[in-house]
């Protein structure tokens, strides 16, 4: 059950972190260890194909994740139905409107039922009508996830939906506890960066 943020300046190595526990970086040392089954939201654009349809890439995207082709079946309407995207469905995506094409992605990248779930920063998904379904459907797969972990900058967000912060810092962990706590301390040393800069 817990819900796990990582916050850090850009180049902390919270992404790195994220990428080593899904398995796409081995550890340089130490031992890591997953026991469950991970789904992420890191790269959305991961198994596309430009020249396929949309619902090619339906199909694609599920055998990734090793979906039979009746599971990637059952869930083809769902997914078509959360993206709005209709006859477009029809069309190589390379024609897609970038609105368009993040609308597929956001689609196919939720459409999983997560017990462990990475999630690299907070996804901007279009228009605001898209936006908010979007946001409803993150908080739904959040809530689902036996185990989150999350980076993001949305500070806010992390203090609450995370029972745990750390704070990476030149590939390191520099503080580990409270959310509160930890972004408090994140945000002090992010403010006498900021002012040793402007000095």
């Amino acid at each position: 059950g817990e819900r796990l943020g990582i916050v850090g300046h850009n180049g902390a190595g919270k992404s790195t972190m994220l990428r080593m526990l899904n398995g796409v970086y081995q550890p340089t040392q130490g031992i890591l260890e997953v026991e469950g089954k991970l789904d992420s939201l890191l790269d959305l654009q991961v198994g596309i194909e430009p020249e396929a349809t949309g619902w090619d890439n339906i199909a694609y995207r599920g055998y990734l994740r090793g979906e039979s082709p009746a599971e990637v079946l059952a869930k083809r309407p769902a997914i078509a139905a959360f993206s709005e995207l209709g006859e477009h469905l029809n069309r190589p995506v390379r024609h897609y409107s970038s609105g368009m094409l993040l609308r597929l992605l956001f689609s196919l990248a939720t459409a999983i039922d997560p017990e462990i779930l990475l999630v690299d920063e907070v996804l901007s998904a279009g228009d605001i009508g898209f936006y908010e379904k979007a946001k409803r459907r993150m908080l739904d797969l959040i809530e689902k996830a036996r185990i989150l972990v999350i980076v993001s900058h949305d500070l806010g967000s992390l203090e609450a939906i995370c029972s745990r912060v750390i704070w990476m810092n030149q590939g390191r962990v520099a503080a580990d506890g409270s959310p509160h706590r930890v972004i408090e301390e994140y945000k002090r040393f992010m403010m006498g960066e900021s002012k040793r800069a402007a000095a």
